[in-house]
């Protein structure tokens, strides 16, 4: 068996019970001579097996420009090894309760998104995410039952095929925008066409 920081381990823990109802075996760090030899020099924390295609799984604290380029680089060598699949989880604190909610509340929400875009984009980011987390519940309801941060949630929906690989990036960035605003960096201003695309999204997960 391998070494990883505590924290890592603690971070799978709590994200254990969603491999597990998938039907995966979670090997946390696990040993090089259970690795492919693709994978021994990436040094994932955790892998899932027992399952096709098989989870390499990834612990990150922080998402930035920097780390959405290593995430990237980490995709392509995934690229060759279609028997296995990369999944990254984000080290969180959340472990708020969440429910699913009515298709009624997401038309509603939808609506407001809709007319508040174009006058107030950076309440429209925050509204937009709000919306896609709502959507997400609704399509996978027993692996999002508690909040997930905005990273996690575009690597969920692209590993489950709700959203393209090629929507991995504009996404992610997205992800940096609405953490920006929701922590207080109020001269963050969102791209008109940053903003129609998280409204686009929005609405076809919550169709």
């Amino acid at each position: 068996m391998g070494s990883i920081a505590a924290s890592d381990t603690r971070a799978l823990s709590v994200m254990a019970g969603r491999w597990e109802k998938l039907g995966y075996t979670l090997i946390i760090a696990p040993d090089p001579s259970d690795l492919p030899d693709f994978l021994r020099p990436l040094k994932p924390q955790a892998i899932a097996i027992d399952r096709t295609p098989k989870l390499a799984i990834f612990v990150m604290r922080t998402q930035n420009q920097n780390s959405d380029i290593r995430l990237g680089q980490i995709r392509t060598i995934f690229e060759a090894h279609p028997e296995w699949t990369l999944e990254i989880i984000y080290d969180t604190q959340e472990a708020l309760a969440l429910e699913t909610v009515a298709q009624g509340e997401l038309t509603s929400a939808i609506n407001s998104l809709e007319m508040l875009a174009p006058v107030e984009p950076r309440a429209a980011v925050l509204l937009g995410w709000s919306v896609i987390e709502a959507a997400t519940r609704r399509l996978e309801p027993d692996l999002t039952n508690r909040g997930l941060p905005p990273a996690s949630l575009v690597e969920l929906l692209i590993s489950k095929g709700h959203l393209e690989q090629s929507d991995g990036e504009p996404m992610l960035r997205l992800a940096r925008l609405r953490n920006a605003l929701a922590h207080g960096q109020l001269d963050t201003v969102p791209a008109v066409g940053d903003v129609e695309y998280l409204v686009a999204t929005a609405k076809r997960l919550a169709a």
